[in-house]
């Protein structure tokens, strides 16, 4: 996912008012935003050509990374001009992490998050990586150091794979354009739109193998594309570009999503992305990241978070066409009857409608509003306080986010952003860490519709897919709507072999979730119970056996395991 505030507040954009889903995170995003520095100067453009590959030995509160089983290396992709030449050349920062006893033919996941324009090295951070940064991270050793602690993930997705955090477009996360150098802001690579953001991932793709791994281009790789919220578009359009402009060694196995945008079915005289608008998720205004308001009705009504007599009110008053956004704006009944359920369900928090994290609040740190993301008002992260000795207050939320997964807090950009960390990742000490929210903040412009036909390509040439979801997301991309939408969809192209049950974990008899298949899982749909917009953070387990079973083609192990222990 990845909705986000500009990093640099002077980039101009308006507040995003309440929320933000496909990846923001009212808590991962609090201080994600880089300290603003100037343009490199013209005498240090051409100056300006980072390695490719730094194999990093150490990580600060982790120490030798030999000693902890991991192997990671970071550096960066030449994906080759910007879109816009005045810009210069891209580079895209990846970082690339798994158990260092892994077998060579280990597969490979290279992972996005969405935004557009939020960095990759959230969902390595924060979700499935070996390492991740969470409040948990304030422990007796930062009071110490006063460096956030990484804490050793059991569930991280390193245990079978390699996977890959690239960050896309530059200049989101670590990447950058020549032009203006590692310091630019989050417009110093030029207008984006999502034609040119494939073509330049497939030239990453194709210097991932030729420049920073040669040998996985000797050897050959089994790969799979991955990721979740925008990246429901970034990722089928990575492939498409992989199934035209193939990369040497890059063994294209499938492709997974996770709470994805799937694009809006072409209308002619329409905009690609005529029914949505990302600056209103989280709000009961539409299109948000939905046409129209049947499914925000359907999911807070199911999950008791509004009065029976307001629903029954809707169902009645409102018509079919409004409630699946073919008639806009809504009626004064039917809107009245919307802002009313808005005022029932109070505060909630997009990517978790059980989190329990606390509210922010504005003092610069957090921010105010109705329930609005801290992304929206990010403030600028100083290096200082990363060296701060005493540790943060608990949230009163800790421990309680969901289903047990922790707040996450500032541990994340604090870590990132010292330049010890900085320098072991391969990056300019002095770097600009970019973050935008819903794309904007940066010139960015959605060319792309419905992604089905890119899914049937995929099939057709025999590639796997999987799409899971949180079924507590409340931003619009849970799994009733991706139902609808996939379920159909692959009706129409293969055939039912496994209709809707549960799933239940490899280690015992819990619930992880529900499952469909198609052609014996060559397409799988899966729901993670209880999980929100960020499964790995909500459901490790459940999701890194999800995950497994989907890359090793096991159906012992993850949505291919029956529930009922006698049928396992």
């Amino acid at each position: 996912g990845g909705y986000r505030q500009p990093a640099h507040s002077h980039e101009g954009a308006p507040p995003v008012p309440r929320a933000a889903c496909a990846r923001a995170m009212v808590a991962r995003l609090a201080a994600a935003a880089a300290t603003l520095a100037a343009p490199l100067a013209p005498h240090l453009l051409a100056a300006v050509q980072p390695a490719a590959r730094t194999d990093v030995e150490s990580l600060p509160g982790v120490g030798k990374l030999a000693d902890v089983n991991l192997s990671v290396s970071a550096g960066y992709l030449n994906a080759g001009t910007a879109p816009d030449p005045s810009k210069g050349t891209m580079y895209f920062h990846y970082y690339c992490a798994g158990a260092a006893d892994l077998p060579e033919d280990a597969p490979l996941l290279i992972w996005y998050n969405g935004g557009p324009g939020a960095s990759s090295l959230f969902g390595m951070l924060q979700e499935f990586g070996p390492l991740l940064l969470t409040e948990q991270s304030y422990d007796e050793e930062y009071k110490k150091s006063g460096v956030p602690t990484p804490q050793a993930n059991p569930y991280a997705w390193t245990k079978f794979s390699t996977v890959c955090a690239i960050d896309s477009p530059a200049p989101m996360g670590l990447s950058f354009c020549t032009a203006e150098g590692p310091k630019g802001g989050p417009r110093s690579c030029g207008a984006w739109k999502d034609s040119d953001v494939a073509k330049a991932n497939n030239a990453a793709h194709r210097a991932l193998f030729t420049d920073a791994f040669p040998e996985w281009q000797k050897q050959g790789k089994k790969t799979f594309v991955v990721g979740e919220s925008y990246a429901g578009i970034y990722v089928p359009t990575f492939v498409d570009q992989l199934l035209s402009n193939p990369v040497p060694g890059l063994e294209l196995q499938g492709f997974a999503v996770g709470d994805g945008m799937t694009g809006c079915h072409p209308v002619e005289g329409m905009p690609a992305d005529y029914c949505v608008n990302l600056t209103n998720v989280g709000l009961f205004q539409y299109p948000n990241a939905l046409p129209g308001p049947k499914y925000d009705v359907m999911f807070f009504h199911g999950h008791s978070q509004m009065s029976e007599q307001t629903y029954r009110d809707i169902v009645a008053t409102c018509s079919d066409d409004e409630m699946e956004g073919k008639s806009l704006p809504l009626s004064p009944p039917c809107a009245n009857l919307i802002e009313t359920m808005s005022e029932e369900v109070g505060y909630f928090y997009p990517y978790n409608l059980l989190q329990a994290c606390p509210v922010p609040k504005a003092d610069g740190r957090h921010v105010d509003g109705h329930g609005a993301n801290m992304a929206l008002r990010a403030r600028k992260l100083q290096r200082a306080t990363a060296m701060a000795t005493a540790a943060p207050a608990v949230s009163p939320g800790a421990g309680d986010g969901g289903v047990g997964s922790p707040c996450l807090g500032d541990a994340m950009p604090e870590w990132l952003l010292l330049p010890v960390t900085l320098k072991a990742l391969g990056a300019d000490a002095d770097s600009s860490f970019n973050n935008v929210d819903n794309g904007i903040g940066f010139d960015y412009t959605t060319d792309q519709t419905f992604v089905g036909p890119i899914y049937a390509r995929a099939l057709n040439a025999g590639l796997r897919v999987l799409v899971y979801e949180g079924d507590t997301d409340a931003c619009g991309l849970q799994t009733a709507p991706n139902e609808d939408t996939w379920v159909p969809f692959f009706d129409g192209v293969m055939n039912q072999t496994h209709p809707w049950r549960p799933w239940r974990l490899s280690s015992d008899v819990a619930q992880a979730g529900f499952s469909m298949e198609w052609d014996d899982g060559r397409a799988t749909f899966a729901s993670l119970r209880g999980a929100g917009h960020l499964g790995p953070l909500d459901r490790p387990a459940a999701a890194a056996d999800l995950m497994r079973g989907f890359v090793l083609d096991d159906a012992t192990i993850g949505a291919r395991r029956r529930f009922r222990a006698a049928s396992s």
